[in-house]
C-alpha cells in the first residue's frame, strides 16, 4: 500500500503521539500514513510522490511548521497541505492563507481528520499501547538504528505482501513495535513529556506586543507601564525587551542585573531566574552587546514560546525596524498596541506599515492604534487616526509631561504610577479593556483581576505599592 497522507512531526511527538492529541496511537504502524521528522526529507519525498493526497504539518525538527507547510505547498501544489495549530490566532491563519496553505486545523480538527482517514482504511493495523507488542500485519524491514527516535534495530521476515519501508526518513528502524517492558518504560517517559506539553497547551500567556511605524513614538514607556499595570492587576507578568539594539528597559524598570534574552537562548534554564516580585514584573532584557542583536533575533520567538507557559501576560517592547523577528512576534500576539505620535509623518508611515501587513498576510484584527501624547489641542486625535487608517480602532493616551521622563529615567515606574499621572490613568483604562479574564488563561482569576475589581494604583512610599 502506498501512503496517501504525509504527517510531519518532531521526534518527541513521533515517539509520544499524545503530545499532538493522538492518545494511544501507533503512528508507525499505519500503512496509509508516511511520517517525517526531517523537513528536508519530507520536501524531497513529496516532490516525487504521486499518490499522496494530503500533507499534515504539526511540527518538525528543523523548521517552523508554517514555513514547512508553505514549502511543501510550493513543492507539490497538487497536494492538499494542512497546517496543524495548537493555539495561535488570526494572524497565523492569515499568514497560512497568504502562503497558499489549503487549511489550518485546530488540535480537535486534526484528531478528527486523522480518525476519519484511518476509518477509511479497513486493512490498516489498529495498534494501541495495549497491543503494541504485536508485530504489524504487513512485513516491515528497517535495517539501521533510528537515532533521532532512540529506538533499536529490528527486522521482520518478508511476508506475502509488499514490504513497508520505515516511514520516518533518515530514521530507519523506527518501525519496530516495542516489547511489553519497553512499552511500560515508554509510557512512563511519554506521560511525563505529555503532561508537560499538555500543561503548556492549556496555559498560554496573553502576549501584548507594542509596535510603531517610527522610532520615538513612546513604545518603551508604554511597554514598561503595561507590564507594571498587568503585574499590579494580579497577572504573573513578563516584560520582554525585544528592541535588541536600543532597548533600555533595564533602566526604565529599575533593574540592575536582569536576565538577558541572549542568556536564555544560550541556556534555557536561565528563564527560570526571571521571576516577578510583588508589583514588579519579571524582565528579559536586551543583549548588553550591540553586536549580538542580529544573532539573538532568530531565537527571540522561541524564547517567547518557552516563557508563554510560565506567565499569564507577556509584554514585548519592540524596535521600529520591521523584520522577520517582529513578524513572528505579531503572529503570536494576542493583542498589538500600535503607537501613533503627534508628528505629521506618523499617520502616513502607519498606513505604509498596514499595507505591508496586508501584503504579508499579517492579520491586523488584534491591533489597537494608540495615539500617544494627546493634549487638548493635539494635532492628531483618535478620531483623525480612525479616519486616516481606514476605520481601525484607535484610542488616546494623554500627555504625561516631564514627570514621565524624570521618573522613568530614574527607574521609578511604580512611583510614576502612584502619581496618578494623566498618562498612567489613560494607560490603565486601555489595559483594563484589552486584558482578558483569567479564565481565558486556563486558571482561576486572582482577587486583583481587572475584570473583577477594576482596582486602581495608589501612591507608593518607601518601595511599597498599595492598591485598592
Amino acid at each position: 500500500m502506498k501512503p496517501e497522507i504525509v504527517l510531519c512531526v518532531d521526534s518527541e511527538s513521533a515517539k509520544n503521539p499524545e503530545l499532538i492529541g493522538l492518545e494511544g496511537e501507533n503512528l508507525l504502524s499505519q500503512p496509509w500514513l508516511r511520517l517525517f521528522c526531517s523537513a528536508v526529507e519530507a520536501r524531497a519525498y513529496l516532490r516525487e510522490a504521486d499518490a499522496v493526497k494530503e500533507a499534515w504539518v504539526a511540527s518538525s525538527d528543523e523548521m517552523d511548521p508554517i514555513n514547512l507547510a508553505a514549502a511543501l505547498k510550493k513543492d507539490a501544489g497538487a497536494t492538499s497541505v494542512c497546517l496543524v495549530t495548537f493555539g495561535g490566532g488570526g494572524s497565523l491563519k492569515s499568514r497560512a492563507s497568504a502562503a497558499g496553505i489549503d487549511a489550518t486545523l485546530t488540535g480537535a480538527d486534526f484528531a478528527s481528520r486523522y480518525s476519519s482517514a484511518k476509518s477509511r482504511q479497513p486493512g490498516a493495523p489498529r495498534l494501541s499501547r495495549a497491543g503494541a507488542d504485536r508485530k504489524p500485519e504487513a512485513a516491515t524491514v528497517c535495517e539501521s538504528v533510528g537515532r533521532s527516535l532512540d529506538l533499536p534495530t529490528v527486522a521482520y521476515p518478508a511476508g506475502s505482501g509488499d514490504e513497508t519501508v520505515c516511514p520516518i526518513q533518515g530514521n530507519p528502524g523506527a518501525n519496530r513495535p516495542p516489547s511489553a517492558s519497553e512499552s511500560v518504560a515508554s509510557e512512563t517517559k511519554g506521560d511525563a513529556c505529555g503532561d508537560a506539553r499538555k500543561a503548556s497547551l492549556r496555559k498560554t500567556a496573553f502576549l501584548i506586543t507594542v509596535v510603531s511605524a517610527t522610532g520615538g513614538a513612546g513604545k518603551s514607556t508604554v511597554a514598561a507601564l503595561s507590564a507594571f499595570f498587568a503585574q499590579g492587576f494580579g497577572y504573573k507578568t513578563l516584560l520582554v525587551d525585544a528592541d535588541l539594539q536600543a532597548g533600555d528597559m533595564r533602566r526604565l524598570a529599575g533593574e540592575e542585573s536582569p536576565v538577558a534574552i541572549d542568556e536564555v537562548i544560550a541556556d534555557r534554564s536561565r528563564l527560570e531566574k526571571a521571576v516577578p516580585r510583588e508589583s514588579q514584573p519579571a524582565l528579559l532584557a536586551a543583549p548588553k552587546k550591540l553586536e549580538q542583536s542580529e544573532s539573538v533575533a532568530s531565537g527571540l520567538s522561541r524564547v517567547v514560546d518557552d516563557a508563554s507557559s510560565l506567565f499569564d501576560v507577556i509584554v514585548a517592547n519592540t524596535s521600529s525596524h520591521w523584520d522577520e523577528s517582529l513578524v513572528q512576534l505579531l503572529e503570536r500576539s494576542s493583542h498589538v498596541l500600535f503607537l501613533v505620535d503627534q508628528r505629521p509623518t506618523s499617520l502616513g508611515l502607519s498606513k505604509h506599515v498596514l499595507e505591508m501587513c496586508s501584503r504579508c498576510g499579517i492579520a491586523t484584527t488584534p491591533f489597537t492604534f494608540v495615539v500617544n501624547r494627546c493634549t487638548k489641542n493635539a494635532l492628531i486625535t483618535s478620531f483623525e487616526a480612525t479616519c486616516s487608517l481606514g476605520g481601525s480602532r484607535a484610542v488616546e493616551l494623554k500627555d504625561g509631561g516631564k514627570e514621565v521622563a524624570e521618573l522613568l529615567g530614574a527607574g521609578l515606574p511604580l512611583e510614576l504610577i502612584g502619581t496618578r499621572n494623566d498618562l498612567c490613568l489613560s494607560m490603565e483604562r486601555v489595559l483594563i479593556d484589552i486584558l482578558p479574564g483569567n479564565a481565558a488563561l486556563g486558571q482561576a482569576p486572582p482577587s486583583s483581576s481587572p475584570e473583577r475589581t477594576r482596582r486602581f494604583f495608589l501612591g507608593r512610599r518607601k518601595g511599597r505599592a498599595a492598591c485598592l
